[in-house]
């Protein structure tokens, strides 16, 4: 093994470790060299004891079992792990917590049974320095244990305020009891393996969707989470799945073009969906054609007048021969104007891949609002239309409308 530890509280909590396994486990000895850390294992025969077969359904190689199938870890890291667990409830100097990450950095992440990390323990006992000092070495905030709860949530409970404000500060959120939500966040965040031990432990379904119907390879993929995105592909995830604008996983990454989801995605079968709309709101597009489009024989539309008006009114400076090129391309059978779904189809060269630049101000009489507005038109360069002064301008003239 590596360097050793000598501190006595490290060995006192391996200890009772051991003896906690010991009550489920093969353990039969845990000797102690010079002071320092020397454990053996040795497999004994499986004996009677209460309450075992509520944890093991075979006799043999019991707490390898159980780490195999929970940790993925042998049965002397685990118990190494334990001990370090003790060690951070038991509050020891943070200087000997340290030498421990740098001698075994995977510690830092190290998931119990209860798939509870150092950052947890630390968390629920109010341990600000540790729970620094775990950080600082890589310790995930968002990591959920087994009930879906976060760090976050252990310093609440106790109501140890500074550790709840250092943690928000570095990002930290409150778990939730939904291992789904748990799982998108982890996408989010790009914990490939928080996301591989919700998918192996939590048996959490890669369909799973925010409000928005977006799933994990959504988000992954337009976060650029490219390792996450290998992971869900593999695992069977929908490459082609629609969120609720009918957009799937590779639009958002084409979007922000991460080079390497894309790559992977179409490796894996994935298509557009209705091209990049969802990036900012296919509402939006459509209130574009109902505020300049006119009824034309009962369908709604756009004729080069109304192209040229929208194009002014998000503020681009379009000459006859742009609006031109744009019917040529946009305008399908040729009849001289644009209807709906030709203006969503072809949405990316009307508004050049970028949103709408559409601010609503809202306010009650007098509450400042086209002072406010006036200021955005000057310093921003957007254009202020007055609701107020269009209304009036329409009954000015009298269309009935």
């Amino acid at each position: 093994m590596s360097k050793l530890i000598r501190s006595p509280q490290f060995v006192a909590g391996l200890s009772r470790s051991l003896q906690t396994l010991e009550r489920y486990s093969p353990i039969a000895t845990a000797t102690w060299n010079n002071g320092f850390r020397s454990c053996r294992y040795r497999k004994n025969d499986f004996r009677n004891r209460t309450g075992t077969h509520r944890f093991f359904t075979s006799a043999e190689d019991r707490l390898d079992d159980l780490c195999r199938k929970h940790m993925d870890l042998p049965a002397q890291d685990f118990a190494m792990g334990c001990g370090f667990l003790h060690q951070i409830a038991l509050g020891v100097p943070t200087k000997e917590i340290e030498e421990v990450l740098t001698d075994m950095p995977n510690l830092v992440n190290f998931r119990d049974y209860d798939r509870r990390t150092p950052l947890h323990i630390a968390a629920s006992e109010g341990h600000l320095d540790i729970c620094k000092l775990l950080v600082e070495k890589g310790a995930m905030v968002n990591r959920s244990d087994r009930w879906g709860l976060a760090p976050l949530d252990d310093a609440h409970r106790h109501q140890y305020i500074e550790v709840v404000e250092f943690l928000q500060k570095q990002g930290g959120k409150f778990g939730s009891a939904s291992l789904a939500s748990n799982l998108l966040s982890a996408c989010v965040d790009g914990d490939v393996d928080e996301v591989k031990s919700l998918l192996d432990y939590g048996k959490v379904s890669l369909g799973a969707s925010d409000h928005d119907r977006r799933t994990p390879l959504h988000i992954a993929a337009s976060e650029g989470h490219y390792k996450i995105v290998q992971l869900l592909c593999e695992r069977g995830a929908d490459v082609n799945a629609k969120d609720r604008w009918g957009s799937s996983p590779i639009d958002g990454a084409i979007v922000a073009n991460h080079t390497e989801c894309i790559r992977i995605l179409k490796k894996s079968g994935g298509k557009r969906g209705s091209s990049s709309i969802s990036m900012y709101g296919q509402e939006a597009v459509l209130d574009l054609i109902q505020i300049y489009g006119k009824v034309r024989d009962g369908v709604l539309s756009m004729d080069s007048k109304d192209v040229h008006d929208m194009l002014v009114g998000i503020g681009e400076k379009p000459t006859d021969g742009v609006v031109k090129k744009l019917f040529e391309v946009a305008d399908m059978d040729r009849n001289g104007v644009i209807t709906t779904d030709e203006f969503l189809e072809n949405h990316e060269i009307f508004l050049s891949g970028r949103p709408a630049r559409i601010i609503l101000v809202v306010g009650g009489p007098g509450s400042g609002k086209g002072m406010l507005s006036e200021r955005l038109a000057k310093e921003c360069g957007v254009v202020h239309l007055s609701s107020g002064d269009l209304l009036r301008e329409e009954i000015s003239q009298g269309t009935g409308k």
